[in-house]
């Protein structure tokens, strides 16, 4: 589990920083978005970067002021890829805990470290649904 763990923490990081150019690193293209009405597809970092500099703004604009990411389990199905189960937890002002929501994510390790290449995202998207605060485009 300790790549997962180390992915986990570093994502983080980059996340709570909002360094956009970070969290692209942390995946590989073509990159996965699973949900529950379709998937999206990122060919390309300039593609994800987009996309995650508007969630990133999407966050700021309802409060989200920190999250935490704890890995819940991980399994190798190869020496170089792993699937990952993590749970997510966004707080606001005050640590007012704003939405939460588990996840799960296959990764792949490169001869230099090891980045995303499928999530489900169906979990984070009806967690922010319930909240009234729906993800922009879902």
């Amino acid at each position: 589990m300790i790549p997962a763990q180390a992915w986990c923490r570093s994502y983080l990081t980059a996340f709570n920083q909002r360094d956009v150019e970070t969290i692209v690193t942390h995946w590989a293209f073509p990159a996965l978005i699973v949900l529950k009405r379709g998937s999206f597809v990122y060919d390309s970092a300039p593609k994800f970067h987009e996309n995650t500099a508007a969630l990133l703004t999407f966050y700021d604009e309802i409060g989200v002021v920190k999250a935490e990411r704890t890995c819940l389990k991980a399994e190798f199905m190869t020496q170089t890829e792993l699937v990952m189960w993590a749970e997510d937890q966004f707080y606001g002002a005050g640590d007012e805990l704003l939405a939460q929501w588990q996840a799960a994510y296959a990764l792949r390790s490169n001869s230099q470290h090891w980045q995303a290449i499928l999530a489900s995202a169906e979990g984070e998207q009806a967690a922010w649904r319930a909240r009234g605060t729906p993800l922009p485009g879902t």
